[in-house]
């Protein structure tokens, strides 16, 4: 839950620190982005590349992120985003309004920082990598093509 608030949502810091002070567990989750790996297992899926084992992932998924950012010179957040319905991100925005004013209801004005917060998370963070429309640009089908070879 912290993850949620702490993370997602980067202007819910009352409440991510309310969650941090309440936690028994002395480790965090710490988020994982797993944009690259999704996109190595969605190419391998597709055939267009050759991933046999646990270590051919790795490597997989290591090139895939040195091409996106070191030579595109992007960031995982600008792949194609495949993100959650409406409905669920209203439910998800309901959860973390309730939960905000909950832990602290003198902070009432605050929920337009929060909201700004969840509809920029909204579009990145709560979203994953669209892999099928990624793999369909020729940016990319290129640099499947000639990693296969490699």
């Amino acid at each position: 839950m912290s993850l949620f608030f702490c993370h997602a949502l980067p202007n819910a810091t009352k409440t991510c620190k309310a969650i941090r002070a309440k936690m028994k567990s002395k480790y965090l989750n710490s988020r994982v982005n797993l944009d690259y790996s999704d996109l190595a297992f969605g190419a391998k899926k597709a055939g267009l590349v050759e991933i046999k084992s646990d270590k051919d992932m790795k490597e997989a998924t290591r090139v895939i992120k040195y091409h996106q950012e070191k030579t595109l010179k992007l960031s995982s957040n600008d792949f194609k985003r495949q993100c959650p319905p409406v409905h669920i991100l209203e439910k998800i925005w309901k959860v973390s309004l309730t939960s905000e004013m909950e832990f602290f209801p003198e902070n009432v004005n605050g929920s337009n920082d929060l909201e700004g917060g969840f509809k920029k998370a909204a579009k990145t963070t709560l979203c994953k990598v669209n892999v099928n429309e990624t793999l369909k640009e020729g940016e990319w089908r290129d640099f499947f093509n000639s990693y296969s070879r490699m």
